[in-house]
């Protein structure tokens, strides 16, 4: 089967919130560097800005953003999007309530997630952090910085105990790697590893599977020359994965409030849609988290405990700063679900000051 090369910077289920159209088909996609042309048909038209687009066909693509070189230089397409996808469906049910915020009767309903909905959904918020261009190259800095040696230093310690284990097994070095994998996760199990936790031992075994599945000699030179430098291009690009659960309890101890537009207003996404208020860290009182989940719906997350965790109309210029925010981190482009010039004219001043949403609600 044919391995997908088109990925999506954002969930296509997610997108269809923004979408023109109450099937969720049509949006139209802004580049951040272009004047206002609007399209003439449906389709990708590279000299037009905006663009009107299928959320299944081109909208919000990178070919090949999260494939990965493996050792012997051969490229995995889809490894990585297949587990973004898996971490995603567990928040689905809680996207479609937040889209459509209607209830089994088909009757409007203003109910806010129950505690473990949001503790959910906070993991979905961090992922849509990560999985995005403008939050990989931030994870990327944050991984070099704080993690590289410790992964180093896991990497070579699963490396230098399966080397024992080959030797104390007498195992023979023209036989699979894959095989001696399975092996080598079995004796683990059977001494009841003492050594690093579950989740430790998980990202060992998870780094060794980086690996290309050779012959158990192709281990052996492999780990000869392990360093930093040489540590399998997976173990960074699966840092989208590993990052997940960073700020997740901040995100769920916050006080979320959700904002709806007011008639004739509109939400907007980017392709890095989660935005912070500017130079404030989440810890901060005055911390501000906004996350737009459909063209009529955005979550308002902060510290002021006077603020219901239920649903507000949000006045137009509060509409406009959230949009402001979202576009601000756009890195290529942003998603709407009306075809405007007005929003072109947006996107060149969303780098202009920020102010507090709170004081406005």
């Amino acid at each position: 089967m044919t391995e997908a090369r088109n990925h999506h910077v954002v969930p296509r289920l997610y997108l269809a919130g923004f979408c023109e159209d109450e099937r969720g088909k049509y949006i139209y996609e802004y580049s951040t560097e272009k004047t206002y042309s609007p399209p003439t048909r449906l389709g990708r038209q590279y000299d037009k800005n905006p663009q009107h687009l299928s959320i299944k066909g081109a909208a919000g693509i990178i070919r090949d953003e999260y494939s990965f070189t493996n050792v012997d230089g051969t490229v995995n397409l889809s490894k990585v999007e297949e587990r973004l996808a898996r971490l995603e469906d567990y928040s689905t049910t809680i996207v479609k309530i937040l889209q459509g915020q209607r209830n089994s009767t088909n009757k409007r309903s203003l109910s806010p997630l129950s505690i473990y909905q949001k503790a959910t959904f906070s993991v979905y918020i961090n992922l849509m952090v990560f999985r995005t261009p403008h939050g990989r190259a931030m994870g990327e800095q944050l991984w070099r910085e704080n993690h590289l040696q410790t992964a180093f230093e896991q990497h070579r310690s699963a490396m230098a105990e399966m080397r024992d284990f080959i030797t104390e097994k007498n195992i023979d070095p023209s036989g699979r790697f894959d095989h001696l994998i399975l092996e080598f996760e079995k004796h683990r199990h059977s001494i009841g590893h003492k050594g690093p936790s579950y989740n430790t031992l998980s990202n060992e075994l998870m780094i060794i599977r980086g690996l290309p599945p050779g012959t158990v000699a192709d281990f052996l030179q492999f780990s000869d020359g392990l360093s930093g430098d040489s540590l399998p291009d997976f173990v960074r690009t699966s840092n989208i994965v590993n990052n997940i659960h960073f700020n997740t309890k901040l995100f769920r101890r916050m006080r979320w409030t959700y904002l709806m537009v007011p008639s004739g207003s509109v939400f907007v996404t980017s392709d890095s849609p989660v935005a912070c208020l500017r130079n404030v860290p989440l810890w901060h009182s005055q911390a501000e988290l906004t996350f737009p989940v459909s063209k009529t719906v955005a979550i308002y997350c902060s510290w002021h405990q006077d603020l219901p965790e239920g649903y507000l109309i949000a006045k137009p210029d509060v509409v406009g700063e959230i949009n402001r925010r979202t576009m601000s981190n756009a890195n290529m482009w942003v998603f709407a679900s009306r075809d405007s010039q007005g929003i072109v004219d947006a996107i060149a001043l969303r780098h202009r000051p920020q102010y507090s949403i709170y004081e406005r609600l």
